[in-house]
């Protein structure tokens, strides 16, 4: 009895209660996860996934189950159907192969070699005189409707099909009003023309309620090739520039919603390549005003709309419901193409302008001028609102472009290598200001030009008066600009570079200026070795490392023309003050080295 008693108290003990209970538990959710198994198994075998005999982990029967999550503080509920739909249909995708999804390249394999089946068989029948014009048109119209069927009911169940039997369908019936109006000739050019447009804005209409960009992509491709297409050689620029505008307005709609690039760059290549075609056939003055307004739509649509949309993007959730959500990366990444649309747009609309106005460079370089002045202000707007900030510095960059092309065509000789070097130097200070990276690289090529610019001046002999000259004053002002643009500079190998290269190139000048002289070479290697021993105190006394290997340098190379070019080419009385007044110099500074070397007391200061 007293044993009973024991056993009666361990069982009413309150932590094998809580032990039991939580067994319990366990059981159930066990259960329960083997009977969500089971459903997605049944699931994956409907979709024909895998097999229900071999593969399917059998569900474990458990007549006592319940949809109720059972007792006590762990609740474990069934998974939502939302969530179950997802996991099934993860699941239930294609595997890929070595990285390919499988049904997307059999997809388009499958109605790529459907169309050239269907091509080669309408060809054959056409052959064997099996069919008429007006049934071939009919095939086709045929055709495409079957697909565009198919591809509307499949959307839902099979979409990356459903997309691939769309494109079909957009690509059939723009293929049947070629042939029906190039061909066959058995429709009016009005009634091609309406067909072509309309096959257009079901394109349009079929991308937006699918949301698949590869329909207007397809859609704004045939549109803009349509006057093409239909081409009889009556056309005229302003129909062409009008029809243009209209696709491209489309375009430009579903774009400022969906966001889509691809339809984006596709608009901005076929609209400015039929742009191109009208401006280099525009020659009345009408033709070339109408032309003129398309390329002022074109350069509105490819700038001011990303940009619009750009604005919007960095706006609340709550201001920007019609474009709906976008990711962080994907706002991140379609940045980026604006900031090289603002780039682009402008000089592709003032280069195609240059074709349908014939005007002189001058007039021109105004025209660009101004333009230059107007980027600068949309910048100084851009500015003032920190979430447009890093496109304001790419309108910077523009109008620092547009400055550029307008001072070439403005300028000439010594007053425009000036001020381009100017120009470039601008740069270096407006890249320190605005911490720009983009702005500094501009500022590098445009002094890549001017240097290599410079070299070829420098190589080109000289006449008259040395020094006191406008193109050695032009030059020498040059590379100080040069000089005052590497203090803006940001890294070290960057200063080291430009300094290399100033230094290089006013060694160069001496060379060319100080050659005209009567005995020129003796004066050269003076210049030199002044040059070269100031620049050797300047960098001991101040502790400059860049500036002691320029002046050693500098020493060095006087010492190989003493010996190369000096020895032969100057007079005896010369050679003698050359190399005594050197050999003088260089005992002078090794004596005095120590003395005129003053390192830096701080062990971690920069020695340039």
């Amino acid at each position: 009895m007293e044993a009973e008693s024991c056993s009666q108290e361990n069982m009413n003990d309150p932590q094998d209660s809580s032990l039991q209970r939580r067994v319990e538990q366990l059981e159930a959710t066990v259960s329960e996860l083997q009977h969500l198994i089971g459903k997605v198994n049944r699931a994956l075998a409907d979709q024909g996934v895998i097999s229900t005999e071999a593969e399917a982990v059998p569900e474990v029967p458990d007549p006592n189950w319940t949809e109720s999550p059972p007792l006590g503080p762990p609740q474990t509920s069934p998974l939502p159907p939302q969530s179950l739909q997802k996991v099934i249909s993860a699941t239930s995708q294609t595997p890929d192969l070595l990285g390919w999804n499988i049904e997307y390249w059999l997809n388009r394999i499958g109605i790529g070699l459907l169309l050239l089946g269907v091509a080669f068989l309408f060809k054959y029948s056409v052959d064997q005189g099996w069919l008429t014009p007006t049934v071939r048109v009919g095939f086709g119209l045929g055709l495409g409707a079957t697909l565009l069927v198919m591809g509307l009911r499949l959307h839902r169940v099979r979409g990356p099909f459903s997309q691939v039997l769309l494109g079909g369908s957009i690509a059939t019936f723009y293929i049947t009003g070629f042939a029906a109006f190039q061909l066959f000739a058995l429709v009016a050019y009005a009634i091609a023309f309406g067909f072509m447009t309309g096959v257009t804005l079901l394109a349009f209409w079929l991308s937006v309620r699918q949301n698949q960009a590869v329909l207007s992509v397809i859609g704004v491709a045939g549109g803009l090739g349509t006057p093409f297409l239909l081409e009889t050689g009556t056309g005229s620029s302003a129909g062409l520039v009008g029809y243009t505008c209209l696709v491209l307005a489309g375009s430009s709609a579903i774009y400022l919603v969906q966001g889509w690039r691809s339809l984006l760059w596709t608009s901005f290549v076929g609209s400015w390549a039929v742009f191109s075609a009208a401006a280099s056939g525009a020659d009345a003055g009408s033709d070339r005003w109408v032309v003129q307004v398309g390329l002022i739509f074109g350069w509105l649509a490819f700038w001011a709309l990303p940009i619009l949309r750009y604005v919007l993007l960095a706006q609340p959730r709550s201001r920007r419901r019609l474009l709906g959500n976008v990711s962080r990366n994907t706002r991140k990444l379609e940045r980026s193409h604006v900031h090289v649309l603002s780039m682009l747009t402008p000089l592709v609309a003032l280069g195609f302008s240059t074709l349908v106005w014939p005007l002189s460079e001058p007039a021109w370089g105004w025209v660009i001028l101004a333009s230059a002045i107007f980027y600068a202000l949309i910048a100084g707007g851009l500015r003032r609102w920190p979430a447009s900030r890093q496109l304001a510095y790419t309108h910077t960059l523009v109008a620092f472009v547009l400055l550029a092309i307008a001072l070439a065509l403005l300028l000439q000789g010594d007053t425009l290598f000036l001020a381009l070097a100017v120009e470039a130097t601008g740069l270096h200070f407006m890249a320190q200001r605005l911490s720009n990276r983009s702005i500094a690289i501009t500022g590098h090529l445009l002094f890549v030009g001017l240097g290599l610019w410079l070299l070829q001046r420098l190589l080109t002999s000289v006449s008259g008066m040395a020094i006191a000259n406008p193109r050695a004053l032009t030059d020498l002002a040059v590379i100080g600009l040069g000089v005052a643009a590497s203090t803006r500079l940001k890294w070290r190998g960057e200063v080291q570079i430009y300094g290399f290269i100033v230094h290089l190139a006013f060694l160069g000048w001496l060379w060319r200026e100080l050659s005209i002289l009567t005995n020129g070479n003796g004066f050269v290697t003076v210049a030199w070795g002044i040059y070269g021993a100031t620049l050797l105190i300047i960098g001991l006394q101040r502790d400059l490392a860049h500036f002691r290997l320029f002046g050693l340098g500098t020493l060095l190379l006087v010492v190989a023309k003493l010996f190369l070019v000096d020895l032969t080419a100057l007079e005896a009385i010369w050679r003698i003050l050359l190399f005594l007044g050197f050999g003088g110099l260089f005992l002078f500074l090794s004596y005095y080295f120590r003395a005129l070397w003053k390192p830096a007391s701080n062990p971690t200061r920069r020695s340039d």
